[in-house]
């Protein structure tokens, strides 16, 4: 018999207007705040009608923890590893737009660079 052992990842904290954007493009509709969580409604096509209170204090003694479950919880959902879920969450939205209007130029690069080599 197996016994479990938790994913092992470099934890990075996630922020928590990340989160929600996250959660958003999958979606999920933010309802009313309480008690430093946000009440995150799950898609229509989703085919539930479960609710996911997403911790929303980053200085909150708990939030690593509450954070780390509700990343392993959507990376589950999404089907996606855990560590590019943490690594995205962790970036500021000005950091993402950043990398997204750096990629096209990246790219151009890499094709050029791969192209020389054929």
């Amino acid at each position: 018999m197996r016994i479990f052992q938790a994913p092992k990842v470099n934890y990075k904290k996630p922020k928590v207007d990340t989160f929600i954007a996250f959660l958003q493009s999958k979606g999920w509709t933010p309802g009313k705040q309480w008690k430093g969580f946000l009440l995150m409604n799950p898609p229509e096509k989703n085919g539930t009608a479960a609710t996911f209170y997403l911790p929303c204090n980053e200085n909150d003694t708990g939030y690593d923890e509450l954070a780390f479950r509700a990343v392993e919880t959507f990376a589950g959902l999404y089907e996606m590893k855990l560590q590019d879920l943490f690594d995205l969450l962790s970036k500021s939205l000005n950091e993402i737009e950043s990398e997204v209007k750096k990629q096209p130029q990246q790219l151009e690069i890499k094709r050029a660079m791969l192209a020389a080599t054929r």
